[in-house]
């Protein structure tokens, strides 16, 4: 390994930490400047046809904002933001894919996401207990720490993937289980409660459509519509403390997502139906603009919320147009038309069908199963979290490693040895 690789170990953790604590342009910028250093470092820079066609679609998508665009005239400034908007998942994939692949031994990848994994993790617990307080009401607890998607995929690696890539020992295993899962635990975010389900029921294999698959999927959908009738039942209030207030939210997930039949004046009943809410004016607005529907409305497209929404912090003075929303789908759909969603969904499916690939051995078949979990993964959050392109996302970069250790699993190790490099 050439003597400049050798610090790309801790180029990638510091990439990993600067995701979960700092803002999207710094990312953005840090990821270029990575990048640029990942390229003047190595040798040849070349992704092979099974990688590269995974990140086809990314480009794809970055590239069908521009045909919306010749449609309308956007400031430029709202160009610049969704063109970065669009760009980042591509350099995440990339500099994870880059590095990973420059590494001489695939298992450090997995060390390295468990390492930033545990550091996160304490960071996170120390915050709760010795600066927030653990008797903080969950609003107090939560902010700043919304959620981190990384401890989940680091459990499922330390305990669903012991024997295939065995990282550490018994006693320090459960030790870092214990401490990823408390965690996980405190940060009471709904998505990260169903995406702890959605990688179990992956890793065990039942993500795979088939009988054992159907009873297992039966089994979940019996729990959770229990948990959803217990609720309708006990009625938990919508301005209770602690865990009551968690239930709540739980509740009310899926009328937030898809009933947008609310009263705008009624900010209480809006912001229990805020993501709806941002999908049917995104649809309004592709109304006034039928060719949108087919290539979307461009980059720089912004939502007309029709009031100051106080998006911008208490200090602010409210948002009135929006470049973003929650629903990564109708985000898509708004900015790049049905061409673009069918294409996201194209990427999507492909992730997914990793589990559908024959493994060459346990080990081919584990990293084929974190694939397909990460494409579960983004089905999920990209309807309530904007999914590929949330503006904080570390699970790109990991997709971007996981694609070169299947990639160094799959080929013979005299070519896989060759630097990326």
């Amino acid at each position: 390994m050439e003597r400049t690789n050798r610090f790309f170990p801790v180029l990638f953790s510091l990439v990993l930490l600067s995701e979960m604590y700092f803002s999207f342009h710094f990312n953005v910028l840090l990821q270029l400047v990575v990048l640029t250093i990942i390229i003047l470092s190595l040798k040849r820079i070349k992704m092979p046809p099974s990688v590269l066609s995974q990140a086809t679609p990314l480009v794809v998508l970055f590239l069908l904002g521009f045909i919306g665009l010749l449609f309308q005239g956007y400031p430029l400034k709202e160009v610049v933001k969704d063109i970065l908007h669009f760009c980042k998942p591509l350099l995440a994939l990339s500099i994870g894919y880059f590095i990973t692949r420059s590494l001489p031994d695939y298992r450090a990848f997995f060390k390295i996401i468990v390492t930033v994994a545990l550091l996160a993790a304490a960071i996170h617990i120390f915050n709760v207990f010795f600066v927030v307080g653990i008797h903080s009401s969950i609003e107090d607890v939560r902010e700043g720490f919304l959620d981190n998607f990384i401890e989940l995929f680091a459990m499922v690696i330390l305990w669903f993937g012991r024997k295939e890539f065995p990282l550490f020992g018994p006693r320090k295993r459960f030790l870092f289980l214990a401490l990823l899962g408390l965690s996980s635990a405190l940060y009471f975010s709904r998505s990260m409660f169903v995406v702890a389900i959605l990688l179990t029921v992956s890793a065990l294999g039942y993500s795979r459509l088939n009988k054992t698959a159907l009873k297992a999927l039966v089994l979940v959908g019996i729990v959770v519509g229990g948990l959803f009738v217990y609720l309708s039942f006990s009625k938990p209030a919508r301005n209770s403390k602690g865990i009551e207030a968690f239930l709540y939210k739980i509740k009310n997930a899926p009328s937030e997502v898809f009933n947008a039949k609310v009263d705008r004046d009624n900010h209480r009943e809006l912001w229990d139906h805020w993501r709806a809410y941002e999908a049917k004016r995104a649809f309004d607005l592709m109304r006034d603009q039928p060719q949108s529907w087919v290539v979307g409305t461009g980059h720089g497209s912004l939502i007309n919320l029709k009031f100051r929404a106080p998006l911008d912090g208490p200090d602010g003075h409210g948002m009135r147009y929006i470049s973003i929303m929650h629903n990564g789908y109708v985000f898509v759909f708004y900015k790049t038309g049905l061409i673009g969603l069918c294409v996201l969904l194209f990427f999507l499916v492909r992730l997914y069908r990793y589990l559908y690939r024959p493994p060459l051995d346990q080990r081919h078949a584990f990293v084929l199963k974190l694939l397909s979990s990460v494409g579960l993964f983004y089905f999920f959050t990209s309807l309530i979290i904007t999914g590929v392109y949330i503006p904080k996302d570390c699970i790109m970069l990991f997709l971007g490693g996981l694609l070169a250790v299947e990639w160094k699993l799959r080929v013979p190790q005299g070519q896989s040895s060759v630097s990326a490099s």
